[in-house]
Formats: C-alpha cells, structure tokens, sequence
C-alpha cells in the first residue's frame, strides 16, 4: 500500500502536495498528475511544496511537471520555482 500524502491549497489560490514518505514505485506519479489536473481544471497554480525538497524530490517533481506541461500544453498553472 503506498503511503499517505497530503495535498493542500493557500489562500493565494496555490495548491501543494507532500510525497516525501513516498519511495521511486510507489506511485507519486499518480499524486502529481491528479493534483496538476485540479490545478489546471480549476484555475490554481500547482506550486513546489514550500517547506522544500529533497534531491532526489526535485528531480522526480521536475519531471512530473513537465509531464503536466506537456499533457495539458500550456505551463499557466504550474510553478516549479
């Protein structure tokens, strides 16, 4: 069973999510593409978890988002900075 992440939003119309407990397998891609899907329906911008990210993170939520990007066509509601 993979672990639990927490998927949360800010006032500024942002949403975030936490996969740090997740391990490569686990099925963090699916997290990231359900999550950019709500931003991008809904008008949010998906942006990098505030409280920071591993190595090993940033490259996997790189590469998600990219995904994301090229899924959808357009980079509007995301923010990977």
């Amino acid at each position: 069973m993979a672990p639990c992440f927490m998927y949360l939003k800010r006032d500024e119309g942002e949403v975030f999510i936490d996969v740090r407990d997740y391990a490569t397998g686990e099925g963090g891609q699916a997290v990231y593409a359900a999550v950019a899907n709500y931003a991008f329906n809904t008008r949010k911008v998906f942006i990098a978890d505030p409280a920071g990210l591993t190595l090993d993170l940033l490259v996997r939520r790189t590469s998600n988002m990219l995904s994301a990007a090229i899924r959808y066509g357009m980079i509007d509601y995301l923010d990977a900075a």
